[in-house]
This record gives C-alpha cells, sequence and structure tokens, in this order.
C-alpha cells in the first residue's frame, strides 16, 4: 500500500484527487457491535485501495505428504458479504466486538491481497494452501450492500495480473503473470525473463496479489464514472460499551481492510 500512497501524493491535484484514487480506491461498510449485546450496532465506511482475503489455516493432520489444500476465492470473499462475523478484542483490551464488512463502492480496478504469510516467535510462516479462481467474470454483486447496488450497476471484474510466490517464505521467488489484452495472450514474467503462459497454469499459482479490471474499462483504459450517488449510512450510537468503539485504521488494517 505504501506504493499506492506515495503515487497518490505525488500525483494528486488542488482537490485532494488523484488517478491512483480514481482506479484502485472502494469503499467498505463496517458495522461494529458488542459482542454482549449484537443488536447495538455503530456502521462506518472507510475507503480502501486493497482487500485483504484470510485463508484457512492448514489442515493438522494429513493423509498424504504431498497433499495440498485448495480454497475457491469465493469462499474468501465472504469476508465482505456483511454476515460474516469476526470476533476481536476491542480498543484497551477490556471488551469483545463483533465486525462485520461489506462493499459499497467497487474500483475500476480491484486488489486482492491474499494473506499467505505469517509471522510468528520463530520464524515466517507460509500458506501454501492454492486459491481457485476464475480468468473472467468475477462477479462482486453478492458482496455490495443492498442499498448500494443501484450505484453500482457493473459488477463484473476479469483478471488481469496475478503476482504468485513459489518455494520456502524465506528463499521464495516472485512471478508476476499479466495478460495481453491486444493478443489475448497470458505472459509471465520472472526477473528479466518474459515467456508465454497457458491460462490453465494462471490458476494453478500460490497467488499473493490478484488485479481484477471492470469489465466496462475500455480498451484504451477509461471507464465512466457512475452518475448515481451512493446513499450515505445511517449511524446509531448509544450509550455504553458500544459508544465507546473507535474504527482506528490499525484495526481495520488488522481485520483486512487497509486504509488508502
Amino acid at each position: 500500500s505504501w506504493l499506492m500512497n506515495y503515487l497518490h501524493k505525488k500525483t494528486k491535484g488542488k482537490e485532494g484527487n488523484s488517478l491512483i484514487h480514481d482506479v484502485f480506491q472502494g469503499e467498505v461498510q463496517v458495522r461494529l457491535s458488542p459482542a454482549n449485546d449484537e443488536a447495538r450496532i455503530i456502521e462506518s465506511k472507510e475507503k480502501t485501495m486493497l482487500m485483504s482475503l484470510d485463508l484457512p489455516d492448514e489442515p493438522l493432520f494429513k493423509d498424504n505428504l504431498d497433499f495440498i489444500p485448495q480454497v475457491p476465492l469465493f469462499h474468501l470473499l465472504e469476508k465482505f458479504n456483511g454476515e460474516k462475523a469476526f470476533e476481536t478484542i476491542a480498543k484497551g483490551g477490556e471488551a469483545r466486538e463483533i465486525r462485520r464488512y461489506s462493499l459499497r463502492r467497487i474500483p475500476p480496478y480491484m486488489v486482492f491481497v491474499v494473506k499467505r504469510f505469517r509471522n510468528n516467535n520463530f520464524f515466517i510462516e507460509k500458506n501454501p494452501t492454492i486459491v481457485t479462481f476464475p480468468l473472467k467474470g468475477l462477479d462482486l454483486r453478492d458482496y455490495i450492500h443492498p442499498d448500494c447496488q443501484p450505484a453500482n450497476p457493473e459488477t463484473k471484474y476479469d483478471l488481469v495480473a496475478n503476482v504468485c510466490h513459489d518455494g520456502k517464505p524465506e528463499k521464495g521467488t516472485y512471478k508476476v503473470q499479466v495478460f495481453h489484452q491486444p493478443t489475448a495472450q497470458w505472459y509471465e514474467i520472472h526477473d528479466l525473463r518474459v515467456s508465454p503462459v497457458l491460462p490453465q497454469m494462471v490458476a494453478l499459482t500460490e497467488s499473493y496479489i490478484q488485479v481484477y479490471q471492470r469489465q466496462d474499462v475500455k480498451s484504451d483504459g477509461t471507464f465512466e464514472e457512475f452518475e448515481m450517488p451512493i446513499p450515505d449510512i445511517n449511524t446509531e450510537v448509544e450509550t455504553g460499551i458500544a459508544a465507546d468503539i473507535e474504527m482506528a485504521p490499525e484495526d481495520l488494517a488488522e481485520a483486512g481492510i487497509i486504509i488508502g
């Protein structure tokens, strides 16, 4: 996210907007409630340029040592269906809170970051789970808040770039697979080597970062701005524990929402 923030600062205009925000920035709705009383809800909205996705833990016992678990991308995207609950410790460590996420505005280019690496007290762990994903026609309509769906008429995306990691976490290598639209050909870039790759092989990699292009983006990269405004949220704050919960940027980053 530091690269996007740096480019935004260098290219933003007098009003604070930039091409980076126009292309990559979306909006997420967060519903927050105390764990002991989910009826009390605080709703807020946060702008973000990256969507991080959590992989399920590897199985402790494997029938086959060569077994590599797989999970569909749609399963990871359930994080933003507005119903899946994430329980965390509230700020100050005195209580627990429940958070639910949904999308409010989807950008022309959606960037997913698969949380494949994890630091423990001794070393870096890598989750080798394969994420199965569509190359074309990824539909995000089910993850958009119902009130915001009319303001997001185009919800289908096609994959245009895939960053994958091969090998161990400390000594592995990164490869980038990109779709060349004029020739409808996928290419794999590894250091200075560029070679064609079959679409079927793209879907079998250990994806780390994915870039999806909305289907209404034209071949020259231009896109139309949707005229219908996104409705504002109704924030209801009650006295007590729910009123003391703050949506700090570091809390959102921990939950997988990277603020841009």
